[in-house]
């Protein structure tokens, strides 16, 4: 079975706006991608965190990402989130916290919709909590957010709460749909939850289940938007590719500087709506230029580069102790201690290099005007 359901929840903010997406992407699949990695890193430290696991910087989550401080630190905010509602829970008569339990979603579709709650918590007085812990630095709203309607209408048709819904009506049972986000600046901060009553979430629903059956049809509808940036597709999506063009040429009109209110307001709309398709349809030519590079082609005016990253050290902290012992040098603090510094504080540069290393960055996409090859071939013997 695939790790994904084809109506993912989580990428239900992309097909519910673009159905077509859903066929396209299966032509494109995601590549791998460091930041999802990454995510999907700090989601284990939090998993292992709320089961009274203990986790260290440098341990190898399951996808052989090492945990690193901040995702510890991230995992920490989503972990407390998480205590908060099961503390209130446990005083009221707790109905017990799972976490990432698959859940169908049949109301959308009984085949194709199913995910993966994060953390999810009937608290006596009929209401669901629904958590989603977001690693990424992009703000993701909690309000009407469409992979969390999808959970809680697959949680709300559960066999053993299906009756109870039914018996009281939807009108009296509350959500708390909560984001959990600890790297992105956010004014409501990194928790946020939107609470509503189940009835509310009727309609959404039902555009789900619409937007879901379209999808599957042969030639199924695409539409270009904001969305498109999530999309693997994107660099072959002709709908995106027509709308950007389309917006390129726009920008070369003559328009008026002296707008009055409504027409100011409609245009910075549209250029609004105009600046994330041309990101997007940007962001997917940027992806495909870079795989193509990494294979030996060549892509006329781009290459990529890998930079130097950060200098570390290859032994352990009591090794760059004890050099520092024998050269009567203070490293006592060599958890912290950069090779850098070592240098600084004494340690002979060729020491420091038998014991570190700089690691190279990933593959960045740059522009080529030619300069480089120039200044190889123009170079003197």
């Amino acid at each position: 079975m695939s790790a994904h359901a084809l109506l993912a929840p989580s990428a239900a903010h992309r097909w519910v706006e673009c159905p077509g997406s859903v066929m396209l992407q299966q032509a494109y699949p995601d590549e791998d991608d460091i930041d999802a990695r990454e995510g999907t890193a700090s989601h284990f430290a939090g998993a292992e965190m709320l089961a009274d696991r203990v986790v260290g910087v440098g341990q190898i989550a399951p996808n052989g990402v090492a945990l690193t401080d901040e995702m510890i630190e991230a995992a920490e905010v989503y972990v407390e989130a998480v205590h908060k509602v099961a503390k209130r829970a446990t005083a009221l008569g707790d109905a017990g916290v799972v976490v990432e339990r698959r859940v169908d979603i049949p109301r959308v579709h009984p085949e194709h919709c199913w995910g993966t709650p994060d953390v999810r918590t009937w608290v006596p007085g009929f209401v669901l909590h629904v958590l989603d812990y977001k690693y990424g630095h992009r703000i993701v709203e909690a309000f009407e957010n469409w992979q969390l309607i999808a959970y809680a209408a697959g949680l709300l048709d559960e066999p053993h709460v299906r009756d109870m819904v039914r018996q009281r009506g939807d009108q009296d049972i509350t959500l708390a749909l909560t984001v959990v986000q600890p790297r992105a600046p956010h004014v409501d901060g990194p928790i946020r939850t939107w609470q509503c009553r189940a009835s509310d979430i009727r309609g959404h629903v039902n555009r789900m289940q619409m937007a879901g059956e379209a999808a599957l049809v042969t030639d199924a509808p695409t539409r270009a938007g904001s969305w498109c940036r999530d999309c693997s597709a994107r660099h072959a999506c002709p709908t995106l590719q027509r709308e950007a063009a389309a917006i390129a040429q726009d920008i070369g009109s003559a328009m008026p500087f002296d707008l009055a209110p409504h027409a100011l307001g409609v245009e910075l709309r549209y250029l609004s709506r105009a600046a994330a398709i041309l990101d997007a349809r940007k962001s997917g030519l940027e992806q495909q230029a870079e795989a193509m590079l990494k294979r030996g082609e060549q892509v006329p005016f781009w290459r990529v580069v890998q930079e130097p990253g950060r200098e570390k050290w290859t032994v352990d902290a009591e090794q760059v102790i004890a050099l520092g012992q024998s050269l009567e040098v203070n490293l006592a603090k060599a958890d912290s201690l950069t090779p850098n510094q070592a240098r600084k504080a004494g340690v002979p540069a060729d020491v420091v290099a038998a014991m570190s290393h700089r690691p190279l960055s990933a593959f960045k996409l740059v522009p080529d005007d030619g300069a480089a090859a120039r200044r190889v071939f123009s170079s003197q013997p």
